[in-house]
């Protein structure tokens, strides 16, 4: 069953960045999921398609196959999975929201070049994406050189 609502914003900066939320609840067999889950992950590293009972063949696309996959793994863990469309470009108001970043840090990372804003003065969700995950990894190898060093510090 599909639970559909639209969302009430709760933060004004970033409330029209949430478009929709679609929910759906794991199935109460979950075998299906299962087959979904494994079916994919055989056939990760080659094109896929969808057949209709009449015979049409829509081929999907790597994007379309990661959300199935991350939906499929989800309804087979038993959980319930929710989709939500969200803007691809936002202000810096909305990104620096996004980021939890207030609007001087943002605008430093911007000046900096770390994180490039478009002709019409708004930013990318896939650069926003792709600053997350530079700082993300960048956090990770600073707690790899703080464990490191503790470790040299205890012998």
């Amino acid at each position: 069953m599909d639970l559909d609502r639209q969302i009430r914003p709760l933060d004004m900066e970033v409330g029209d960045l949430v478009e929709q939320v679609r929910t759906t609840p794991p199935p109460s067999d979950p075998r299906e999921a299962d087959e979904l889950s494994l079916f994919l992950d055989r056939h990760q590293d080659e094109p896929i398609a969808l057949t209709g009972f009449d015979g049409e063949q829509l081929p999907v696309s790597p994007e379309v196959r990661q959300v199935l996959a991350q939906a499929a793994l989800a309804l087979r863990e038993g959980r319930a999975v929710s989709v939500l469309s969200i803007a691809q470009r936002f202000t810096l108001r909305q990104a620096g929201a996004l980021l939890g970043l207030d609007r001087t840090a943002l605008l430093d990372l911007v000046a900096d070049g770390e994180i490039p804003v478009g002709p019409d003065g708004r930013i990318a969700l896939s650069d926003l994406a792709a600053h997350h995950e530079r700082r993300r990894v960048a956090y990770l190898a600073h707690l790899e050189e703080v464990a490191r060093q503790a470790l040299k510090n205890a012998s």
